[in-house]
């Protein structure tokens, strides 16, 4: 079974907001401290912005997760 790309977005997404929250960040504090956008941010949680290996990265090492951990689709 493949996962379509906009599908992955989303599922990769919803991790970062759900981690985001259980990290106590705001989209602002996360946003500020990865060198993003709030609107940047918002459009990753929501799947509709694609992004690369070293901001998933960064995103990652902010939140104290594994890029496994944010792209775990089970």
């Amino acid at each position: 079974m493949e996962i379509e790309t906009e599908e992955i977005l989303k599922l990769f997404g919803s991790k970062v907001k759900e981690y985001r929250i259980k990290r106590n960040y705001t989209q602002e504090n996360l946003a500020e401290k990865v060198g993003l956008s709030v609107q940047e941010l918002e459009q990753i949680e929501t799947g509709e912005k694609d992004i690369d290996t070293t901001m998933a990265r960064k995103i990652a090492r902010q939140l104290r997760v594994t890029l496994a951990e944010l792209f775990d689709m089970v």
